[in-house]
């Protein structure tokens, strides 16, 4: 048996053959605690399972112990805390706002803040600073804070 951390609160468990779903029993422990697990969900062919745990992975070792049958079965999982692993900008044009003169004020483009398991993090999670080339000035440029869908907005200011 394998397992690893695919997502911030999931762990994927691989067996080398299909288990009986009904039976087979997974525990996840980390040191001496045992954290929640909300929800088990077997593959089709009962060849893998997804663990879907109550709160995020945190830094250490989690051991999930799989009971098949007679046979207990284990493996040692190393985990990372949830980190910023890219920065993805969703359109690749900047849209350009106007103030009531016409006059050009800023252009914003649209961005997403990803971890280490390609997932979207939460808008308090990230902190963002953007510098625009070799200007020290704080009124050149700002970061809004994500929206709920969790994408957030980068605004280059003073552009005209």
């Amino acid at each position: 048996m394998t397992a690893a951390a695919t997502k911030v609160k999931q762990i994927t468990v691989n067996f080398n053959k299909a288990v009986d779903v009904a039976t087979t029993k997974i525990v996840v422990k980390k040191v001496s605690a045992t954290p929640t697990i909300t929800s088990t969900t077997f593959a089709a062919d009962a060849k893998s399972a997804e663990i879907v745990m109550g709160t995020k992975l945190t830094e250490g070792t989690y051991t999930v112990e799989a009971t098949v049958g007679e046979d207990v079965l284990t493996a040692d999982i190393a985990v990372q805390d949830e980190k910023l692993d890219s920065f993805v900008l969703v359109s690749k044009d900047l849209v350009a706002t106007y103030d009531s003169t016409d006059s050009q004020k800023d252009a914003t483009i649209s961005y997403k803040a990803l971890n280490q398991y390609d997932e979207m993090m939460p808008a308090e999670a990230p902190t963002v600073t953007c510098t625009f080339g070799s200007t020290k000035s704080t009124d050149k440029g700002s970061v809004t804070a994500p929206s709920a869908d969790k994408s957030g907005v980068i605004t280059v200011g003073n552009i005209n």
